[in-house]
Order: structure tokens, then C-alpha cells, then sequence
């Protein structure tokens, strides 16, 4: 009987050994695993990392939406926040020097959050000298054609009010092609 017992308490040993070596086994397996797996996250978190622009700096154009107007050669970066926007073209009337093409940028809630007028440079040469109503901000220029924007005065929801925050480095992209 006292043998019997001792081979009892050798097999509830050995059966314990097994028993903490395989959980130890599977626990060592799975944290091999995840740390794997963080070695993984934090390398892609630091590739991601390369991609943020420095504080000052303007978002890297990969890193947006990029609109390009070929009938007068300019362009913009949007940020991905603009994803779903919308552009149209109207004819814009500056009083007594005439009209001029404009593209509204906007999105459904607010089809105008701003815009870029195309004028001609005697059309910009007067309107920039009058004091008649608000004068659109000059962007830049090609041989042909001043390029001004405007924004909207008001935001028709929270979501526009966002987007409208972010025209300034919207603007800051454009380009003359």
C-alpha cells in the first residue's frame, strides 16, 4: 500500500509537471506571438510616423485629394476630410467689370464653402482697387488669367464649419500648372 502511494504521488507530480509545462509551453507561444505582433505595429507606427508633417509644414500631397482644373491650368490638395466633395463652375458678376468664370467647392449640405475666381487681369487690375463689396484674395497668376478666392460667410452644419477650417491649407496647395 505504501508503494502504491508513493506511485500515486509520482504520477499526480508528473502529471502536474506535464500540466504546468504545456501551459507554460502555450503561454510562451502566445506571448512570442504578440510580441511579434508588436514588433510588427510598431514599425508600421513608425513608417506612419514619416508620413505626418512637422508642425508648420504643409501635408504632403500624397496624403490627400488632388483636383486639377485643365481648362486654366491650377490645382489643389484637399485633405482626406474633403473625401466626397463636390465642384461646380458659374459665372460670377463683379458689377461694372464684368463677369467671370468661378468653381465653388463645397459638399450637398453647402455647395459653397469656397471658391477660386479666373479673372482677367484688367478685371483684377480694377476690382482690386475698388472698394466695391468684398474683394476675393488673391492667389496667384499665368500670362493669361488672376486667380482669387472667397469663402462662404456662414457654415450650414458642424461638418461644414470643420471643412471651412481647413481652406486655409487648402489654399496654401495651390498650384498653376
Amino acid at each position: 500500500m505504501a508503494n502504491y502511494s508513493r506511485c500515486f504521488a509520482c504520477f499526480l507530480l508528473a502529471a502536474q509537471i506535464i500540466y504546468w509545462m504545456s501551459i507554460n509551453g502555450a503561454l510562451g507561444t502566445k506571448i512570442r506571438g504578440l510580441e511579434g505582433e508588436i514588433a510588427i505595429l510598431t514599425k508600421q507606427n513608425e513608417d506612419l510616423q514619416k508620413t505626418i508633417p512637422a508642425k508648420g509644414q504643409a501635408q504632403p500631397a500624397a496624403a490627400g485629394i488632388a483636383y486639377e482644373n485643365k481648362d486654366y491650368g491650377f490645382g489643389l490638395q484637399f485633405p482626406l476630410t474633403w473625401k466626397g466633395y463636390m465642384w461646380s463652375k458659374r459665372t460670377v458678376g463683379w458689377g461694372s467689370f464684368g463677369s467671370s468664370p468661378s468653381y465653388d467647392f463645397g459638399f450637398a449640405a453647402q455647395d459653397s464653402i469656397f471658391n477660386i475666381a479666373v479673372l482677367t487681369h484688367e478685371q483684377w487690375n480694377k476690382l482690386s482697387a475698388s472698394d466695391e463689396g468684398a474683394n476675393p484674395v488673391y492667389l496667384g497668376e499665368n500670362s493669361q488669367y488672376v486667380f482669387a478666392y472667397s469663402q462662404s460667410q456662414y457654415s450650414a452644419n458642424d461638418f461644414t464649419t470643420a471643412r471651412r477650417d481647413e481652406i486655409k491649407n487648402i489654399i496654401a496647395t495651390f498650384s498653376i500648372k
